[in-house]
């Protein structure tokens, strides 16, 4: 029987899951928490909702929940070697929004592609790399004109929290083992 340190009581197993599951859970509140703010942004412009507002609510709600797996799962890369809360939070932060971000901006562009794929060349030829490159550029320039600024204000506060529970996790986790 293996001994917990801090008392005679056997070990507890684990029941947070592996570092996959842990990361599929976090995504999954993140979209959702991400998808309600963007909501409550749309609401609050007097924008009606239409199919056009489901759509952006779709691809951010997408783009949050992949991004947001990615996160967790490189922050917690990044937690294993450093033991620092602020670098636990800093490495949270900065993944997070980078990788909600980016890939909401990716699934925008595939959008855009998809919608401009009538007039582009035949694929794999010169042409149609310097078509999507062009669509990619102009995608994310209007995703950061128009995406980022409507989900900035609303999300950055949601944004700290997740790096503030993060840290607290690791921390629960490191004393664990």
């Amino acid at each position: 029987m293996i001994k917990n340190s801090r008392s005679d009581l056997p070990a507890q197993p684990r029941t947070d899951g592996t570092p996959f599951v842990r990361s599929l859970k976090f995504a999954i509140v993140w979209s959702l928490v991400f998808a309600t703010a963007i909501a409550f942004v749309i609401f609050f412009r007097e924008q009606p909702f239409s199919a056009r507002t489901f759509r952006i609510l779709t691809i951010t709600t997408l783009g949050a929940f992949s991004g947001g797996f990615a996160a967790y799962a490189l922050a917690a890369f990044v937690a294993r070697f450093r033991k620092q809360r602020s670098a636990r939070f800093a490495a949270m932060t900065v993944f997070l929004a980078a990788g909600t971000y980016g890939m909401t901006a990716l699934i925008y562009f595939f959008d855009y592609r998809i919608y401009f794929a009538q007039w582009h060349e035949s694929p794999f030829t010169a042409e149609f790399f310097i078509q999507s490159l062009v669509t990619f550029l102009v995608s994310f320039y209007l995703f950061l004109l128009w995406g980022l600024h409507g989900m900035m204000p609303a999300v950055l506060l949601f944004l700290f929290a997740a790096g503030l529970w993060f840290v607290n996790s690791q921390d629960k986790l490191d004393r664990r083992d």
